[in-house]
């Protein structure tokens, strides 16, 4: 890989830099909720929203070190839209499994921000079922889980084993769809999250997408795209922590002296600048794995990466917490929004154990 950015991605982290800053940092720093349609629009003029969409279909054509660009911007800020579901993972399945004429319905209303996805990837086997999600005589049953942003997607993108062989099967469902329920809770990160019911809800063959090509799983490689991202994201929120850290020991006093003059906690920011510069580098271990021909090494590099993040995650959040005392245990506390989303990235599709189980599985 080459760690150098082109005159054109560094317009394009300026670019993006500069409307956080105008959108984000004003209003409390990504006070975290729902999307604003007024935001979407705009990430939709300024080409976002295509980043990873083909030119011919309206979007920008980039690759995924573009793309991690972008989220570690949007990591700085907080920024609290379902961009990954939607321009990273949704863009990079459809452009993957969809037919042309697929393509040509969803990608250009996907790069306009006139329509929102979801991914409905996570089964529900704790209820009393048929393990997974099951497609049965041209319908869906079961149950999806922790959908993000499920409630304001229009479209979901939803894995399903079929009844009588036994096969995956993919499919994009409307999500006005009869017999479809959802019950939205908020996450850990103050961002919603969504529990969907599929009561015998029509998939139909129209609506259905290529499972597998040539023995990848078109689901499985937009998965990894979107962890990928999620790396860069942790990556800019704990530049952020830790800028903001700093200078919260560079302000306040003790013993008449600022809280930074302390050596015990220059040992610990010193801690944190090292996690930061391993999460950097895992983002671009990860983006190498999505470059390669190699499912193989694709997914060892992208679960080695999601599996030392969530120790990563772990290592800074519980620093930041002891440099800051008791305000790093008040929920209000704008730096403690940072950590519950750190901690929520490291939660979203697969964990630490999950990833070094995968690696494992892969390597062996």
């Amino acid at each position: 890989m080459n760690f150098s950015l082109t005159e054109e991605q560094q317009m394009l982290e300026d670019a993006v830099r500069r409307f956080v800053e105008k959108e984000y940092q004003g209003s409390g720093s990504g006070a975290l909720a729902d999307t604003t349609r007024a935001r979407w629009k705009m990430l939709a003029e300024l080409g976002l929203l295509g980043l990873l969409v083909p030119v011919e279909h309206g979007g920008l054509g980039k690759d995924i070190t573009d793309a991690l660009l972008v989220m570690r911007m949007f990591g700085r800020g907080l920024v609290s839209e379902p961009y990954l579901s939607n321009a990273v993972v949704a863009a990079s399945i459809l452009e993957r499994a969809a037919s042309p004429t697929q393509q040509a319905y969803w990608l250009p209303a996907l790069a306009n921000g006139s329509t929102l996805f979801a991914i409905a990837s996570e089964d529900d086997n704790d209820q009393p079922q048929p393990e997974g999600v099951l497609w049965r005589d041209g319908r869906i049953y079961g149950r999806k889980s922790a959908v993000l942003a499920g409630n304001q997607a229009d479209w979901l993108i939803v894995p399903a084993q079929c009844a009588d062989t036994g096969k995956e099967r993919l499919f994009c469902i409307d999500t006005q769809s009869k017999g479809l329920l959802m019950d939205v809770y908020p996450g850990l990160d103050d961002i919603s999250s969504t529990e969907i019911q599929f009561d015998g809800v029509q998939a139909e063959a129209s609506r259905e997408l290529t499972a597998f090509i040539n023995g990848v799983s078109s689901l499985e490689w937009g998965l990894d795209m979107g962890r990928t991202a999620l790396c860069a994201e942790a990556w800019g929120l704990m530049e952020a922590l830790m800028e903001q850290t700093l200078e919260h020991l560079n302000t306040r006093k003790q013993f008449g002296k600022p809280l930074s003059s302390f050596q015990v906690l220059q040992h610990r920011i010193v801690d944190i600048m090292a996690s930061v510069e391993q999460t950097h580098s895992i983002a671009l271990m990860a983006a190498s794995g999505m470059q390669s021909d190699s499912e193989t090494l694709r997914q060892q590099r992208v679960s080695a990466a999601k599996a030392l993040l969530g120790r990563y995650i772990r290592h800074v959040c519980e620093q930041i917490t002891q440099s800051l005392g008791g305000m790093g245990m008040t929920r209000e506390f704008k730096l403690t929004r940072y950590c519950r989303r750190l901690h929520a990235i490291g939660m979203t599709w697969g964990d630490t154990n999950f990833h070094m189980d995968r690696f494992g599985e892969v390597a062996a």
